[in-house]
């Protein structure tokens, strides 16, 4: 899992992305966080996430 931060206009929205392999392709799977974070919020989602 990695963290993907994509512009639109003036805002960063981040995502939690994941990729993995099925046969000889490979899916994608993205949730978003939010827009504009800072720094310390986006560890606490992503620590409160990974834990699940």
């Amino acid at each position: 899992m990695f963290i993907e931060i994509r512009k639109q206009g003036k805002n960063d929205k981040y995502y939690l992305a994941h990729s993995y392999r099925v046969g000889s392709k490979v899916k994608r799977i993205s949730r978003y966080l939010g827009s504009n974070l800072s720094k310390n919020k986006l560890e606490k989602l992503k620590k409160r996430i990974c834990l699940q």
